[in-house]
């Protein structure tokens, strides 16, 4: 499935200003890099190597975060978001 047929969850956590969608453990990285161009580089800056050769990876975030042992995946996720003025 590419990303442009993934549909939104529908799951009012994700919900937040201007209809925008907070990331979580379940959004593609794909769609992190187009979407959201700053956070690549912030998960970078945490250990988190999400863009290889110029590619996304292919998958979820959290299936990039269990890959690459990263601990405390929901921390992350919640300071990422932070970091891009979700609450």
């Amino acid at each position: 499935m590419n990303r442009k047929d993934r549909k939104p969850t529908g799951d009012p956590k994700e919900e937040h200003q201007e209809g925008s969608t907070a990331i979580t453990l379940e959004t593609h990285v794909d769609e992190i890099v187009e979407r959201y161009p700053k956070a690549a580089g912030w998960l970078v800056q945490h250990g988190v190597i999400c863009v290889a050769c110029g590619e996304p990876f292919w998958g979820t975030l959290g299936e990039l975060m269990e890959r690459k042992a990263i601990r405390n995946p929901e921390k992350i996720v919640k300071d990422l978001n932070r970091s891009l003025s979700y609450p």
